[in-house]
């Protein structure tokens, strides 16, 4: 038996004769083991909730970007060659953006598309 336990053990069979003492007691242990229940629940809950939007919003929009000034790389090639060569770069890859406007039903919206 832990330490921990036999001390609690104690502790609340300790006050029998006192009745409203040993009930305090014991709903102040039942809010305590809820409390610290709920907080360790929800602290996995959003431990989770943030990976998981991380990694959606990471698939979706990179990192960093290059591009040239003028808006187009003529020798993209050879720069993602060089990119690829440092350590710390995991994956890279190249694509085209274009901005337009999407017209359906009389209802207009900008979009990007990528690829």
């Amino acid at each position: 038996m832990s330490v921990e336990f036999s001390i609690s053990n104690q502790y609340l069979r300790s006050n029998r004769k006192k009745g409203f003492v040993s009930f305090i007691s014991g709903v102040s242990m039942v809010g305590l083991i809820l409390s610290v229940t709920t907080l360790i629940t929800v602290l996995s809950v959003m431990n989770g909730f943030h990976k998981e939007l991380r990694d959606r919003v990471l698939s979706a929009i990179s990192h960093s970007t290059i591009s040239e000034y003028s808006g187009t790389l003529t020798d993209w090639q050879t720069l993602r060659l060089s990119i690829n060569q440092n350590p710390h770069v995991l994956e890279s890859s190249p694509y085209i953006e274009r901005y337009g406007l999407l017209s359906i039903n009389g209802r207009s919206q900008g979009v990007s598309v990528r690829g």
